[in-house]
Parts: structure tokens; C-alpha cells; sequence
């Protein structure tokens, strides 16, 4: 199939800049060289998102709305939904390149979508999954992207294991606090923001060098937990 590719500026964000690590390695497989790591800032926490708890495994959540903060930015989209087995809606097609790398194809034998969110951002419909390769000289987790019915992004994540740590203006934002690498990806262009704001770190209750948010942060009204299956 053809590769689809939307080309956009990633959001521009306010605030205090700084570099998260999020190179992408373009050689399968070495996930050890995915991203760099940062050093963790000192964060101060935020309320956590209210409403009634849920189990990670429900998708019948209620849809979030944008709730802001002092902290962060809120997440413009809406109606986003968490999806797991053979509900999950797909991101990418087979055949799709990989953004980064032109080895890496779709497949999803190979590339076994987990877990998924879709909602509306800016008018129209975002889809983003998380597959796991269990192939032993790739073995770790992917990302993919779809905006407006069109693919955007499929590669790796900020290293090879990975929490969706919080949904905040037009982006997602990935980390593995362990290593101190992060990855924050707009889900309108699939481009990585290379310069976040300290806000959106600053989003995270809890926050101690190495340990995650207990739920997805910017989807008020919801419990999600940070850990993909």
C-alpha cells in the first residue's frame, strides 16, 4: 500500500522549554538506542483528574472533556475512549512504513495492537495505538497514529517499554521515567515536539524522578491506568 504522510508543525506549547529525550533509533530491533535520556526536572504536583473510578479494562468510561490547570495545558481533544482486544480501532494500515525507519512495515502479525484511544481533536477523529513486537530481536512496544482517516505516524516509542503518562494540548505524552525518557507525539501531525513546556511534566501528581501518575493525566472524568497491557 502507499504511505501516507500528513505534514504539519507539531503544537507550540507555552511555558519554560526543555529537551525531553526522544530520538528515534532507524535500526529494528535496537531498542536501547531509541532515545536519550534527560535528566528529571523538579515538579511540583497538580490535582489529579476527578470523577468516578473506573477499571482500566472498561470502555464504556465516560468521555473526557478538556479540564485546565495550573500546570498544564488543557487537552483540546474530546470524547476520548480507551480500548482494549478486538475493539481497539486501527491506526495504521498493513503495509504502512514505518515513520522513521523504511523496514519497518505494518503488519499485524507481527505488531499486535494492545491497547487504544480514539477521540475528536479540532474538528475531526484521532486514533492512537500501542502494539507489542515479541519478536526477540525487537521485542518492546510501537506506536501508531491516525488523524482525520489518515495515518501519520508508526514507529517506536521513547524506549522499549513505556506509560502513557498524560493527553495535554494536541499531544500525547510517553515516558519511561525509569530511564528519564520521554516522547511527546501530536496526534494531528504524528511530528515529535521536540521542546515540551515544564508544564506538561508539571501535569504529573506524584511525580519523583521515577515514578508514573497513578491514572492518564488530561482526561478528566476518567481512571486510566498509565501501564499499556
Amino acid at each position: 500500500m502507499g504511505k501516507y504522510r500528513i505534514v504539519g508543525t507539531a503544537a507550540v506549547l507555552s511555558g519554560t522549554l526543555f529537551f525531553v529525550g526522544c530520538g528515534i533509533n532507524t535500526s529494528p530491533g535496537n531498542h536501547s538506542q531509541r532515545s536519550h535520556s534527560t535528566s528529571s526536572p523538579q515538579l511540583n504536583s497538580a490535582p489529579s483528574p476527578t470523577g468516578p473510578s473506573s477499571s482500566p479494562e472498561d470502555m464504556n468510561t465516560s468521555p473526557s472533556s478538556p479540564k485546565a490547570t495550573h500546570a498544564t495545558l488543557a487537552f483540546q481533544g474530546s470524547d476520548v475512549r480507551r480500548y482494549v482486544g478486538t475493539t481497539i480501532p486501527p491506526a495504521v494500515p498493513t503495509g504502512y512504513h514505518g515513520t522513521d525507519s523504511a523496514t519497518m512495515i505494518f503488519s499485524p502479525t507481527i505488531y499486535h495492537t494492545v491497547e487504544g484511544f480514539s477521540g475528536k481533536l479540532h474538528g475531526h477523529t484521532f486514533v492512537v495505538d500501542f502494539y507489542q513486537d515479541t519478536a526477540p530481536s525487537s521485542a518492546g512496544l510501537y506506536v501508531g497514529v491516525e488523524y482525520h482517516q489518515h495515518p501519520v505516524y508508526f514507529g517506536y516509542g521513547p524506549a522499549a517499554t513505556f506509560q502513557i503518562l498524560a493527553f495535554n494540548g494536541d499531544n500525547v505524552v510517553l515516558g519511561n521515567m525509569t530511564q528519564g525518557t520521554y516522547m511527546v507525539l501530536n496526534l494531528m501531525t504524528g511530528q515529535q515536539n521536540l521542546q515540551a513546556t515544564m508544564s506538561e511534566a508539571q501535569a504529573l501528581p506524584g511525580y519523583t524522578q521515577s515514578t508514573p501518575p497513578k491514572q492518564i493525566l488530561g482526561l478528566s472524568g476518567t481512571h486510566y491506568a498509565t501501564n499499556i497491557p
